[in-house]
């Protein structure tokens, strides 16, 4: 009887342990989950997780003691922004779908205080459907509506374009993503997930960012999960598999134990030393988070001015000498004569060059140019065909041939700010984007895609195209699909920002 009833309790424990496995191997230890260094005032701002629920006791730096840290209570404190990644490709198995969208449906649900979401959809390229909302029903809505398509899943191109929104990012909020997926194939340019932290350590934020990944298997994905939950692993976050642990636990864990406390310090300038150094950030039950942070000396005290010299006198300037017999008035007359004739003839035919405000328009029908490649879903650069040279005018030295550009100028000025305008040459195409190798450069607004549109002048018109550009080019509230003619002194709307667009 003793012998039975220990088999019993024994046979009990194993199940109960393997019941535990998939939570356990989603458990995670301390740890400094998100850093933001501002360089100019070496401020840092830590967010550190402890599932225990203990209260931080201390903070160190390299072994050095922050005395002025000010640390908030508890996780509650914490401003959340949760990007979530949603799989809506038909790798994900009917029987799956449902339970996916519960799972949201619950982990929205419990949304913390203050926590925003920005809700995705993913292909070869990242939708965004919703952005920094806190509404349910608006949540709801997208997921209700969510629809699945024979496509390609790119996740890595999606991750990298939220990381390259968030490296932009000026505020202090705690900054996570979340992704739903079957798993993901590289993006077409070859990046895998295996060099993924390779990427971040390259941005700087390779413990900025937690990625927490939430997987199912459709029986023919076993080779790539393990790929998509190293990205949790490297990011210091964790992983499920639906099929293994239920919505609610996993809810329970994103807004209880995942959410870090926040400190904030000022690093000492003795330990602004440009190398990596270890925080550790201790608790009250003796456990501890680290990380690591390289400070750079900050700005040293102002150099010493140079003393001003005295000022050199003038030299006393020599005589001047008695004027020599000079030309006779009727060569002075000749050769002024001469000069005016010159200067007037120059005029006339700088007049000439500039005589026409506007541009030369055609009559005709505008040569077509080429539609736009595919979009690639991460804003690069689109190349577009040439424009036939056969149309191209010879210049007349007594005026501009109607499809001559040289001198034309395009401006773009934003209508909620008329002091900031922009302008570039009309000799070539005008790329248009928040991206420093555009044209115009319009990196202010985060709504512009890196490559948003371009404009160009042909044949006596400006025309305008977009270049697959997240958040829409618009002529008034008209769409632009195909290459449109833009009038002038006309509005177009990028993303969220209007300008008034000139030519002349």
């Amino acid at each position: 009887m003793n012998i039975k009833r220990t088999l019993n309790a024994l046979t009990l424990v194993i199940l109960m342990t393997l019941a535990a496995i998939p939570v356990a191997r989603a458990a995670s230890e301390p740890w400094i989950l998100q850093q933001r260094l501002d360089p100019n005032t070496a401020k840092l701002t830590l967010y550190a997780r402890h599932t225990g629920g203990a209260e931080v006791s201390g903070i160190n730096i390299g072994g050095t003691a922050i005395e002025d840290a000010v640390v908030a209570k508890d996780a509650s404190e914490t401003t959340l922004v949760t990007w979530i990644l949603f799989d809506n490709s038909k790798a994900m198995p009917e029987e799956i779908r449902s339970k996916a969208s519960d799972l949201l449906l619950t982990l929205l649900g419990e949304k913390g205080r203050g926590e925003t979401y920005n809700f995705c959809t993913f292909s070869d390229k990242l939708s965004i459907k919703l952005r920094n909302s806190n509404s349910f029903a608006d949540l709801k809505k997208q997921i209700d509506g969510i629809e699945y398509y024979d496509q390609q899943t790119y996740l890595m191109g999606a991750v990298d374009e939220v990381l390259a929104e968030e490296g932009a990012r000026t505020g202090d909020e705690f900054v996570r993503i979340v992704i739903i997926s079957a798993g993901g194939d590289s993006i077409p340019t070859g990046k895998t997930m295996e060099n993924l932290r390779d990427r971040l350590a390259a941005r700087n934020i390779v413990s900025s960012v937690p990625i927490y990944t939430i997987g199912c298997n459709n029986g023919s994905n076993s080779d790539i999960l393990p790929q998509m939950y190293a990205l949790s692993t490297q990011t210091h976050a964790r992983y499920w598999n639906m099929d293994e642990v239920g919505a609610s636990d996993i809810a329970k864990i994103m807004h209880w134990e995942e959410i870090p406390v926040k400190a904030s310090l000022t690093i000492p300038s003795a330990l602004r030393t440009g190398t990596e150094q270890e925080i550790n950030v201790t608790f009250s039950d003796g456990t501890s988070a680290r990380g690591t942070v390289i400070a750079n000396p900050g700005p040293g005290p102002d150099p010493i001015p140079d003393p001003v010299p005295d000022p050199i006198p003038d030299p006393v300037p020599d005589p001047i000498p008695d004027p020599k017999p000079g030309l006779s008035p009727v060569v002075i007359g000749l050769i002024v004569a001469l000069v005016l004739v010159l200067a007037g003839g120059g005029a006339a035919f700088f007049l000439l060059l500039r005589k026409k405000e506007e541009p030369w328009r055609s009559t005709g029908d505008p040569v077509p140019v080429s539609a736009p490649a595919p979009y690639s879903g991460n804003d690069e650069a689109t190349d577009f065909a040439d424009v036939n040279s056969d149309n191209d005018a010879t210049i007349d030295i007594f005026g501009s041939s109607p499809g001559d550009n040289s001198y034309l100028t395009l401006y773009l000025t934003d209508l909620n700010d008329p002091d900031r305008y922009f302008s570039a040459s009309l000799r070539n195409r005008v790329s248009v984007g928040r991206s420093p190798d555009n044209v115009i450069s319009l990196g202010y607004d985060k709504s512009i895609s890196r490559r948003h549109c371009e404009i160009y002048y042909q044949n006596g018109e400006l025309w305008i195209q977009d270049s697959g550009s997240s958040g829409g080019t618009y002529i008034g509230n008209d769409r632009v699909v195909n290459a449109t003619e833009l009038p002038n002194n006309s509005t177009i709307r990028l993303g969220h920002v209007s300008y008034r667009v000139e030519m002349r």
